[in-house]
């Protein structure tokens, strides 16, 4: 087959930041990061992170998951949202990048994949890839040579043998992205596997499973309901997956992105809406092209719900001319692993539903 064209690549590097024992609960990663009050962000030192999609390309640096407490430390959600029976379980990790790592094998070697629900197809890196010496897809496969991301071929190549655990992945197409563009990880599993094989993520228990029959989520919703989940439904837009949310009463939808460092909105939008934003001294490039800056916008100046569920957390806000073409005239911006680690959000990617639910053990703050 030939070219085929694709959309952007979110790419985030990971800024490295502290718990703080205080009002602010800093996502919890190794390198520190400095708050001198409950509104001031300072700078974060080195790193790199990556989200890919396809379908959707940038390349953002920015380190803006500070997520808001009304009490105090950040509370675990791990031990309280209800399991999927059955199927192939897969234990991730939340690395010091806050993505999620899945340990696994290609043709015997280990790796490490991200695991990231905002890219619409699954990537590699090229020095794994040459390395293992991978096939171009056969021409019958259907399958293009090659993707065109910002004006640049992206070969795809044929990965075989894919094990994590108990889940053998057989064979499928990737992407081959430049040496070190995937950051901690040397693959990426992306929305194409994870509605392939019917995979549930709990955001807030680091835990992939992937269903093996009927019964291995059976009663689950009930479940997820009792322990105070609410669920909202999941629209696919070309790979890509959106969930309704509302700001400051409007009906909007943000891409549902576990690569995403940090929830990103549109900038434009908020200055409609008569939303401040503070300038944090980074900014974000398209990949292979321009940049722009990333502001911070603190819980008490936005009203945004998901699920009807206020997100009191800071987010981030950027404008760039290619991301609001992207995500349309309802399209908010990115709902990254900040948020959705906090509300211990599970992602149903065969039913195509969101789970989400209040923080536990913090009340809610008052409108």
């Amino acid at each position: 087959m030939g070219t085929s064209s694709g959309g952007p690549i979110f790419l985030v590097n990971s800024y490295r930041i502290p718990l703080i024992q205080d009002r602010w609960v800093i996502v919890p990663v190794r390198e520190k990061w400095q708050s001198t009050g409950k509104s001031e962000i300072l700078k974060a030192r080195d790193g790199t992170h990556s989200i890919l999609d396809v379908m959707i390309s940038f390349r953002i640096i920015c380190a803006l998951a500070v997520a808001y407490v009304c009490t105090a430390p950040f509370i675990s959600l791990a031990s309280a949202a209800p399991k999927p029976r059955g199927g192939a379980v897969v234990q991730l990790r939340l690395a010091d990048t806050n993505r999620y790592l899945m340990s696994a094998e290609v043709e015997g070697r280990r790796v490490k994949f991200i695991i990231d629900s905002g890219a619409g197809i699954s990537g590699i890196d090229q020095r794994l890839a040459r390395s293992l010496d991978l096939p171009s897809p056969p021409s019958r496969s259907g399958v293009p040579s090659h993707v065109v991301v910002n004006g640049r071929k992206v070969r795809m190549a044929m990965v075989s043998g894919l094990r994590a655990g108990p889940m053998n992945f057989g064979s499928a197409p990737m992407c081959v992205f430049p040496p070190g563009l995937l950051g901690d990880g040397d693959g990426l599993l992306g929305s194409d596997l994870l509605r392939r094989y019917k995979a549930v993520l709990d955001c807030g228990s680091a835990q992939l499973t992937f269903k093996t029959s009927v019964d291995s989520t059976s009663g689950l919703p009930a479940k997820l309901r009792s322990a105070g989940y609410r669920s909202v439904k999941l629209t696919d837009r070309g790979g890509n997956l959106f969930v309704p949310c509302r700001l400051q009463g409007e009906d909007f939808s943000l891409l549902v992105d576990t690569g995403a460092f940090v929830t990103l909105l549109q900038r434009e939008k908020l200055t409609r809406l008569g939303i401040p934003s503070r300038k944090t001294g980074m900014r974000h490039s398209i990949v292979f092209g321009e940049s722009s800056g990333i502001r911070s916008v603190h819980p008490e100046d936005h009203q945004l719900t998901v699920a009807g569920i206020p997100v009191n957390m800071v987010v981030g806000a950027s404008s760039h001319s290619m991301f609001d073409k992207k995500m349309g005239s309802r399209g908010l911006g990115m709902l990254g692993t900040d948020v959705l680690q906090r509300h211990g959000a599970i992602i149903d990617f065969d039913s195509m539903l969101l789970y989400f639910r209040p923080p536990s053990g913090t009340a809610q703050r008052r409108r």
